[in-house]
């Protein structure tokens, strides 16, 4: 998915056609209004075209051990003790 293809631009500014699967319960509810002010506050840029890259390396391309890395940054450290 592409924002182009569930964002909309007028002229009282942007929307976002954000269709789920599934019914929103109230907690999802209040998730989903933090995500469009999120959104809302993103600058685009009309330059650039829509593309997916991941800033979690420098090739751009998402892996498992990238991710990984990001979510548990020590793990590839090894001055760092883990418990076994």
């Amino acid at each position: 998915m592409v924002i182009s293809s569930i964002m909309n631009r007028g002229t009282e500014g942007r929307t976002w056609d954000l269709q789920f699967s599934r019914r929103l319960w109230d907690v999802k509810i209040l998730e989903v209004s933090s995500l469009i002010e999120l959104l809302n506050d993103f600058q685009f840029s009309n330059d650039l075209h829509d593309s997916r890259k991941w800033n979690g390396n420098s090739t751009g391309m998402l892996t498992v051990k990238n991710a990984y890395l990001k979510l548990h940054p020590t793990a590839n450290d090894p001055t760092v003790m883990t418990k076994i």
